[in-house]
Formats: structure tokens, sequence, C-alpha cells
């Protein structure tokens, strides 16, 4: 494994991410781990998903990219519609036939405790997943389902435990097979030395430039995950846009891109021609535009999730390796947990109740 040694030349001090890095790598021991994890009953599974008119996850940061993860792998064979919610409030659509799944790694993210109670209030079919804190409190006093996550991780190097459940859950809604093989999928995946290979020149791509990540709209949220993984992991300002929606507007905000734009490309073999064909013109543009680097990053793997899966790992993995090249430590984000604690002491009550409007009840 190469050295997690900080490179004294960008900052003070020697950050260790070794424990970082080793968690990513782990990425595939860790999702066949989750996806053997029993949930918490067949029956009440079949009681939760039976005549449902439609899903909601609920959830922000680390915590919610499993739900993203999930609509993009299993949307297209889904019979009924799939919402996401990274806010305060749930849509008016979402009734007493709806599956709710609340996700907070921590179970104490004010958004998602909001929502959840919420969708409480409205009599939805509620499933929190979480390692404990207000969620699960608030979840046992209203008799909703509970799934347990392992402590000790950071909630974005969780991914693997929080995926797992939601796709269990939402799989009896399908109307179709999607054709996921977990197991076969983890065997793909756990090329140590071919991930920390590709890792490494990904890596050295990314250092010294604004990072803009694009990929098919379907696999938004792997260029999502790549965008904030960048942001935490290595501290360093990243966005990311789909194809080919950002064809239509994104672009144009080259001509104002600061010097050193370093423009990722996450390709599949799944793209339809169309899509390829916006790809080889998007990065031909972006070197006439000035681009300090064009990369592409090509999906492995024979199916949707396995390819899903290669890129978010080998992100997850470069992401630390950058923070490690910066000298920065990869796993605190003090300035989330400062935000978090400024929001809770604004909050009214002492009581577990979340600020806001009163909540309304559906009918």
């Amino acid at each position: 494994m190469p050295s997690t040694t900080a490179d004294p030349g960008h900052a003070k001090g020697k950050p260790d991410n070794t424990n970082a890095l080793r968690m990513a790598l782990d990425w595939p021991l860790h999702l066949r781990t989750a996806w053997a994890r029993e949930l918490p009953d067949a029956k009440d599974v079949e009681t939760l998903t039976e005549g449902t008119r439609g899903v909601c996850v609920t959830g922000m940061g680390g915590s919610a990219i499993g739900g993203s993860l999930a609509r993009a792998l299993l949307g297209p064979h889904l019979s009924v519609p799939m919402e996401l919610v990274r806010d305060y409030q749930l849509p008016a659509c979402v009734g007493n036939d709806w599956l709710v799944i609340g996700v907070s790694y921590s179970g104490n993210t004010a958004e998602t405790l909001s929502t959840f109670q919420r969708a409480v209030d409205r009599g939805c079919r509620c499933v929190a997943l979480t390692t404990g804190g207000k969620l699960k409190a608030m979840a046992e006093t209203h008799g909703a389902s509970v799934i347990m996550v392992p402590s000790g991780f950071q909630p974005r190097a969780a991914l693997p435990y929080l995926l797992a459940p939601l796709l269990k859950l939402m799989l009896p809604l399908c109307h179709d097979d999607p054709g996921l093989d977990v197991d076969s999928t983890c065997e793909a995946l756990k090329d140590e030395p071919g991930t920390l290979l590709k890792a490494t020149e990904v890596m050295e791509a990314l250092e010294g430039g604004l990072l803009v990540i694009y990929a098919y709209e379907p696999w938004g949220p792997v260029a999502y995950r790549w965008q904030t993984q960048v942001n935490e992991n290595a501290k360093v300002l990243a966005f990311h846009h789909t194809l080919p929606e950002g064809d239509h507007n994104d672009i144009v905000g080259w001509e104002g891109a600061v010097e050193g734009m370093v423009v990722v490309l996450l390709r599949s073999s799944m793209e339809p021609a169309e899509v390829q064909a916006r790809f080889e013109m998007t990065r031909k543009l972006a070197w006439d535009r000035g681009a300090k680097q064009v990369i592409e990053v090509q999906a492995e793997g024979q199916d949707a999730l396995t390819q899903m899966l290669y890129l978010v790992l080998l992100g997850d993995v470069a992401s630390i390796m950058l923070a490690d090249r910066l000298g920065v430590e990869a796993e605190p984000v003090q300035v989330i947990e400062s935000l978090k604690v400024k929001l809770a002491d604004m909050a009214v009550g002492t009581d577990g109740e979340t600020p806001g409007p009163e909540r309304e009840v559906a009918p």
C-alpha cells in the first residue's frame, strides 16, 4: 500500500490517513457484510412494502448518498415513484400509503428528524436507518421499524451499510429483476492493487486544479459522490454536473473558469450512443477552453451495480490519497461539526422537537 505520510512541502505536520484509506479499500468486505445482515423481520418488510404507492428516502450529507445510488440502480425497475429529500419538509404527495426511510448515521440530524416526524404524523410506513440517537428513539416511540447500522465510521465511510438495507427494502417494489448480484460485485471490486494503482493516477491528475466532474445523467449520484468526497476528504472545492444537461448550460461557464480547471469524465459502457458522442465533444471543448487536465475514468464491470460501485470506490480512495498528498487529515470535518453545534444552539426548546413551522398532518 502506498505510504500515507503527508508531504511536508504541502502542509505542516504529517497527518496519518491510514485508517481512512483502509476503510475505503475495505469497501467490498463491508458491502458483503452489510448485504448478509438480516433486516428486522421478513414479515415486516412485506407489511411495509405491500400496497405501497411510493418510496421517500430522507437524509443529509454522507447519510443521503445511499438513497441517491439506490434510485440510480433501481429507479428504472421500480413500480412506484421514489422521492429523495435533503430538507426539513416532505413533499405533499407523500401520504400514509408511502414508505418513508429516514437515514441518519448519527441519528441526530435535524433535517432528517424533521421529515421523519412529519412522516409519522401523516401515518406513513416509516423505517429509521441509523446507529441510534434521537431518530432511533423517535421511531421506537411511534412503533416504526429501526434498522441499526454499525457505529465507528464517518457517515460517508459507512455507505455500504446504508446502501445495502435500502436496496433490500426496495427490491420487492421492482416490477422486474434489476439483476443485482452483490456477491459478484464484491468479488470484482476486491482487486486492491489495481484500485490503488488507478487511484494514484487519478489523484495525480486531480491535484492543483478546480475540479468539474461529469457523468451520464442516470449516474449523476456517482459524480456527486466524487464531488463530496473531494470536498470532505481533501478539503478541496469541486463541482459536478451531468450529460446531456451540462452541455446546455454548464459549459458556457467555462469561459470564466479559473486557471487550472480539471475536467473529470466518469464513463460507462452502458452510455447510449448519443451520450457517448456528447462526451467526446465535451472533452474536446474542455481542451479548447483551456482546461489544465481532462481525464476519463472508465467504469469496470459487466453490470450497473459493479460499474457504479467501482467508480464510487475509486473516487473514495483517490480523494483520501489527494488529502494525503495535500497534507490534510481526511476524516475530520470541523466546519460541518461547528455548523451543527451553532444550529443546535439556535434550536427552540430542549425536548427533542425540531424547529420550524407547525407540523402538518396529511388527510
